[in-house]
């Protein structure tokens, strides 16, 4: 178990210095602070660059016009178009003994939509129940695997309304979002719900945050100008001492189509050079066919972190977690 525990800091040792962000959480009183360091699984929308380092691996974002916002407009490897939630969540190093350093982390998960985008373009009729419960029990087993190496705080991120997304708009004879992938993306964080809540009693010392991604992006679908029910941009005065948040975000004048790409809304190819490529990124909720404008990462990594009430978040957020004892 030793050696497992070292290998998993090992791992995630190395992967912080490819470039997936290893710091520690600022808790939302304005300048405490835990020792509390942060490992991120996820996929696309979590990577910082790892991927240009694995051998053969042809899903990449190391060409323009990623990273067109970044200095000197150098693609990084991240599908955006600066920084992307992993960068916008506050983190910060801290030396510890193995076993502690595992305990006191914070486990950022982010994964969940490729699985559910192949198995729509699988097209496997009648399996959709079976396959969110193999889903689920394959997420869980995972989770129990961390827990058993001296995980104890995770951070979930749940899957976002990948059927309103550009990719699967363009794709939808009516233009609008495809119910069938959001239904799915639904079921399944009802299902994490339940698992989450039950590895809390059944775990000693699991604790959770469950971010609800989905209800958050139909939220900015739905009021795309920031009006006064866009809660989850809360004023953050309150609890930090710097004016973020409805105040001063006005929101987004595009929420369908993609800043980058091309066909309708954008959503039928990669953002790449000889694409679309708007010139005020920050009025669009999307970057590419999939994944969110720096601007939308970052509004999103405030409402995980400092989100209050149980809408978006639940039953804590990610900058209480990371305070817990």
């Amino acid at each position: 178990m030793a050696s497992a525990r070292r290998n998993l800091l090992l791992f995630v040792i190395f992967v912080a210095i490819n470039g997936v962000t290893l710091r520690t959480v600022m808790a939302a009183t304005g300048g405490y602070k835990t020792d509390a360091a942060i490992f991120i699984f996820g996929d696309s929308t979590a990577d910082v660059g790892t991927n240009n380092h694995l051998k053969n691996c042809t899903a990449r974002a190391d060409h323009r016009y990623h990273g067109i916002d970044f200095p000197f407009s150098k693609p990084t490897g991240r599908y955006s178009n600066g920084k992307n939630a992993a960068d916008q969540i506050e983190l910060l190093d801290s030396p510890k003994a193995v076993d502690d350093l595992l305990q006191n982390s914070i486990y950022i998960l982010s994964i969940g939509s490729n699985d559910l985008i192949e198995f729509e373009l699988a097209g496997q009729p009648g399996g959709r129940d079976k396959f969110l419960a193999k889903l689920t029990e394959t997420y869980a087993e995972h989770l129990a695997d961390l827990y058993e190496l001296g995980a104890r705080k995770f951070a979930i991120i749940d899957i976002p309304p990948i059927g309103c997304c550009p990719a699967a708009r363009a794709y939808n004879a009516t233009g609008g979002c495809m119910q069938d992938l959001n239904d799915n993306a639904r079921s399944f964080y009802r299902s994490m719900q339940s698992n989450l809540a039950r590895f809390s009693l059944v775990f000693k010392g699991f604790k959770y945050s469950l971010g609800n991604t989905y209800a958050m992006t139909m939220n900015v679908i739905d009021n795309p100008r920031g009006n006064q029910k866009n809660s989850c941009y809360i004023d953050y005065n309150k609890n930090m001492n710097k004016t973020i948040g409805i105040n001063v975000f006005p929101g987004f004048k595009e929420v369908k189509t993609a800043c980058c790409g091309s066909g309708p809304f954008n959503g039928v190819t990669g953002c790449e050079v000889g694409a679309n490529l708007c010139a005020k990124r920050s009025d669009f909720l999307f970057w590419d066919q999939f994944h969110p404008t720096e601007t939308a990462s970052e509004l999103a990594a405030l409402t995980l972190v400092y989100g209050e009430g149980s809408e978006y978040v639940t039953p804590m957020n990610f900058s209480s977690l990371a305070m817990a004892a």
